[in-house]
């Protein structure tokens, strides 16, 4: 029966989105683009490059060489609100989190 097959689809979809919309609630996302690596919020521009991305990642690995050391003038400290700090969790990666 067709109805029944659209409805379907249409449930599903409905479906699909509100858990989308659940989970990104539930990490705090209030804006887009924004970026997640396990589970952890990581401040990088929508424009960031490939090298930008390879520090952030090797930094998380722990792959350190003269490359992908980063220097405190790299960090996007700026991009935190007033009511957040800058949180480096690995050498060129972060993310903004509640002061204090």
């Amino acid at each position: 029966h067709p109805t029944n097959h659209t409805q379907s689809n249409y449930e599903n979809a409905e479906n699909a989105a509100l858990t989308s919309w659940k989970v990104s609630a539930f990490r705090g996302t209030d804006y887009l683009p924004k970026y997640f690596i396990n589970g952890v919020e990581v401040v990088m521009s929508a424009s960031a490059t490939v090298d930008e991305w390879t520090k952030v990642i090797n930094g998380v690995l722990g792959i350190n060489d003269d490359d992908t050391t980063a220097k405190d003038d790299d960090l996007p400290e700026d991009t935190c609100t007033d009511d957040q700090t800058y949180c480096q969790y690995a050498p060129g990666a972060g993310y903004c989190c509640s002061a204090g």
